[in-house]
This record gives structure tokens, C-alpha cells and sequence, in this order.
């Protein structure tokens, strides 16, 4: 098994051009990824693979894996950007591309959302970190779920955002996923979150939790995963290390290249693919 994880952020929207626009990037790199032969496959399958150690029995194929991070309404609504103009979303993206291919059709695209879940953390960085018009919301996570194509996984309780007040949490560094390096710290950011995502959106990637910042603590990783994931229903994390999955990674810190710090550019990816 040698799988890139390719990371979007639909809010990053700083133009129409590929480099500075994750939804131009994203429509782009499926076009290529599809020229040089790769298919899609879900996270959660990926994981599956990985814990049942059954890749190496397998046929080659190759493969790669989609996901997007924080979960704001880009991901599922063409919404209106006030400087830049309409932008498609992330999972229509995706359902035009497989419209477009009968290749495609018979394998559909798939990527995992993985969302911010606490409600009133999404109503206050909607504020301080988008436009205040309310497109942080949890109403189309089931939606999007029913789609077939976008699976919905924990992106934290509240990503330890530092625009956010005291949450209780008794985490003092905020900006970083490293400072969570307690149990209570760790309940708080991952339990607490994976108890509501199971009720408001039961899906298959509600097993799966991506690291903020793509960082992570060491007790995170070598104590409170291994300890209390089954309790949790968690089956892995990821992280933001730019290389594939393989046989021999970590299921509690798996890699992920992501888009504006791995490849800027289409020959980016291509090269990428290529050392996958």
C-alpha cells in the first residue's frame, strides 16, 4: 500500500487561479489524477486496509484519497464569494467530474469532510474567520452523507482556535494541537466531539479524527489513542506529514499532503502521483 492523502481547505479562496484557490486546485487535480490512471478511494477504506494489513495480498492499484479540512458550507453549497464570485463546492466538484466520466460513474469520487462539531465554535469563528454570514453550519452533514460521496469526520471540538473565548477546556496555548496533552484536554477536543458527530451525522467517518494544524502531542499518539479509541469509536488520525500511506504507518498519525504547502501547482501533484 502506497496511498497519498490529498488535503483542500474550501476556504481558501484568494482568486480564481489554481494557486490561490483550493476549489479551481481541486476541479484541476481530478482531471490529472484521472489522466494518470489513479482511482479514488474512501479514507474509511483506507483504514481498512491498513488495519487488516490485507494491501500486500492485494493487486496493485493505484490510488488516492481525498480530504477536506474544517468543514464550512464550501464544501457542500456553491456559495457567493463577496470578492471573487460564485465558487462550485467542493462535493459538486466532484459530482461534475464523475458526470463526466462513465469511468468515474462506476467508481464514484469520495472524500471525507472533516468538521469542526461544536455549534457554537462554528458560530463564532463564522465571525472571526469567515464573513459572519452563517456558513459554518451542521444541516447538510447528513445530506452529504446521503450523497454517497462525502463522508463526515471529526475535525475536533472546537480546532483549540485562539479567536475563540475561554471554552473550559483548561488548555492555556491555543493555536496549536499540540498543547493537547491531558486526558481532560483530550475528552474535551476528541471525546466530547466524537459523542455529538455520531448523533448529528452517524456515518462511516465518524471513525476518523484529523489532527488541527495537522499537529498532534505525543500522549495523544502513544497514550490516548491507543487507550481510548475503541471506547470512542475512533479507528485512526491523521496527521499533516507530507508522504503516503503505507503498510508501516502509525494509524495515529497518518500522513496527508496538503494543498498550498505540498504542491502549488498542477506539475506539483503530478509529481506527487508520480513518487507514489
Amino acid at each position: 500500500m502506497n496511498i497519498p492523502i490529498l488535503t483542500y481547505h474550501s476556504m481558501r479562496i484568494d482568486g480564481n487561479d489554481y494557486a490561490v484557490n483550493d476549489h479551481v486546485a481541486f476541479r484541476e487535480d481530478l482531471r490529472a489524477i484521472a489522466a494518470l490512471g489513479f482511482a479514488v478511494t474512501s479514507l474509511s477504506d483506507i483504514v481498512t486496509r491498513l488495519s487488516s494489513r490485507s494491501a500486500s495480498s492485494e493487486p496493485a492499484q493505484k490510488c488516492v484519497g481525498f480530504a477536506f479540512d474544517d468543514g464550512p458550507d464550501f464544501d457542500f453549497y456553491d456559495l457567493p464569494h463577496p470578492t471573487w464570485g460564485m465558487q462550485r463546492s467542493m462535493l459538486n466538484i466532484m459530482l461534475d467530474a464523475m458526470n463526466a466520466s462513465p469511468a468515474a460513474s462506476v467508481s464514484p469520487i469520495h472524500a471525507t469532510s472533516f468538521v469542526i462539531v461544536s455549534p457554537d465554535a462554528r458560530r463564532q469563528l463564522d465571525r472571526t474567520c469567515m464573513i459572519g454570514r452563517d456558513w459554518w453550519r451542521d444541516e447538510w452533514w447528513t445530506k452529504a452523507v446521503h450523497t454517497g460521496c462525502l463522508a463526515i469526520g471529526s475535525h475536533s471540538w472546537d480546532h483549540n482556535h485562539p479567536t475563540l473565548q475561554d471554552d473550559g477546556s483548561g488548555t492555556r496555548t491555543k493555536g496549536t494541537f499540540a498543547a493537547i496533552d491531558t486526558f481532560d484536554a483530550a475528552e474535551y477536543q476528541i471525546a466530547q466531539a466524537a459523542n455529538l458527530l455520531k448523533r448529528k451525522a452517524p456515518n462511516a467517518g465518524a471513525a476518523l479524527f484529523a489532527y488541527p494544524y495537522g499537529e498532534s502531542s505525543d500522549y495523544l499518539v502513544r497514550e490516548y489513542f491507543p487507550l481510548h479509541a475503541e471506547r470512542l469509536g475512533i479507528q485512526a488520525a491523521f496527521g499533516s506529514d507530507p508522504s503516503p500511506v503505507t503498510d508501516g504507518c502509525d494509524r495515529w498519525r497518518l500522513p496527508r499532503y496538503v494543498f498550498g504547502r505540498d504542491w502549488k501547482s498542477p506539475e506539483g501533484l503530478v509529481r506527487i502521483l508520480r513518487e507514489c
